[in-house]
C-alpha cells in the first residue's frame, strides 16, 4: 500500500495524510504567517493516478477560499506545468484554509500520489517568487484516444465510484435483508471480471465500449459487466486536459463487497477470490 492510500471512501486516508503534513506548519501558524487547510471536501473533478510535488502561489480570500483563477506554478515535477496547475486548481477548489486578516498572496507546497493529496500550510508570499511559464506545447487533438500506458498521459484513469453496485439483495416477506446470507447460497454473488473499456473526458465509461477479457465465474459475468458500465473514473489527462483513455478495468465481488481497479490483475487479487 503506498503512503497516500487510495480507498473507495477517500476522505479518511486523505484526511490523515493532510493532518500529518499540516502539523509541520504549527510554529509558523502561531506567528500568523501561515494558513493551514481547515477542511478539504470531495473534488468535483477528481484527480487521477500520478505522483508529483510542487508549489503554487495564489490569492487567499478572507473567508479562507483559494482564488483558483490566480494560481501560478512556482515549481513542479515530474510533470508539465500545465498538468500540475490543473491538479492544484482541482484540489484547492475543494479546500478552505484558515482565514487571513485580509486578502493576500500565499505560497503553498502540494504533493500528489495515486489520487491523494497532501497540502503544506500556505505561507504568506514575499513577492519575489518567479512563476513558471506554461510550456508552449501544442495540445493533442480533442478526439485523440490514449492508451493508459501511453507516456504522454500525465494522469491515468482512477476508479471513483459506480452508479449500480453488483450486489444482489434478497428481501424476505418479513422485510429483512438477506444480502449477506445470499453470498453463501448464490454462486452468482462471487466473481471477478476484467474488461477493456474507454473512459471518456467526463470520466464515464463510453457507451458500448466494454469488451470482456476474462471472467472467473460465468454466472456473475453479466451482472458485473452491467455494473462496470455504470462506473465513473478520474479521466486520463494530458497537459491538464481530459482525454478519452483506453484501460483494462477489473471488478471483483465477494462477501465483503465489491471493488474496481485499473491495470493488470495481481496474483493476490486472484487468490482472494
Amino acid at each position: 500500500m503506498p503512503l497516500f492510500a487510495l480507498a473507495i471512501h477517500r476522505r479518511g486516508p486523505i484526511g490523515s495524510v493532510l493532518s500529518a503534513a499540516l502539523l509541520l506548519g504549527a510554529p509558523a501558524i502561531l506567528h500568523g504567517q501561515a494558513y493551514r487547510a481547515d477542511k478539504c471536501g470531495a473534488l468535483r473533478q477528481p484527480i487521477g493516478t500520478f505522483t508529483a510535488r510542487g508549489s503554487v502561489r495564489y490569492r487567499l480570500a478572507t473567508n479562507g477560499t483559494p482564488d483558483t483563477a490566480s494560481v501560478e506554478v512556482l515549481s513542479a515535477g515530474p510533470m508539465s506545468i500545465a498538468g500540475f496547475r490543473s491538479a492544484a486548481v482541482r484540489q484547492l477548489s475543494a479546500c478552505k484554509m484558515q482565514h487571513p486578516p485580509r486578502p493576500l498572496a500565499v505560497v503553498q507546497q502540494l504533493q500528489f500520489d495515486t489520487g491523494a493529496a497532501a497540502l503544506d500550510p500556505a505561507i504568506v508570499a514575499t513577492g519575489s517568487e518567479s512563476p513558471l511559464a506554461v510550456e508552449a506545447t501544442e495540445p493533442p487533438d480533442a478526439t485523440a484516444i490514449f492508451s493508459a500506458t501511453d507516456p504522454a498521459l500525465e494522469e491515468r484513469p482512477r476508479w471513483v465510484d459506480c452508479d449500480r453496485a453488483p450486489r444482489t439483495k434478497i428481501t424476505t416477506t418479513s422485510g429483512r435483508s438477506m444480502a449477506a446470507e445470499s453470498y453463501d447460497s448464490d454462486p452468482a454473488d462471487h466473481g471477478l471480471v476484467t474488461a477493456a473499456l474507454l473512459v471518456g473526458p467526463d470520466g464515464r465509461v463510453v457507451k458500448d465500449s466494454l469488451t470482456l477479457l476474462r471472467t472467473d465465474n460465468t454466472l456473475a459475468t453479466s451482472k458485473l459487466m452491467r455494473s462496470l458500465a455504470t462506473c465513473r473514473f478520474a479521466p486520463g489527462r494530458v497537459l491538464g486536459a481530459p482525454f478519452t483513455t483506453r484501460v483494462n478495468a477489473t471488478m471483483s465481488l465477494s462477501p465483503n463487497g465489491y471493488s474496481v481497479w485499473t491495470g493488470p490483475v495481481g496474483r493476490s487479487a486472484l487468490m482472494a477470490q
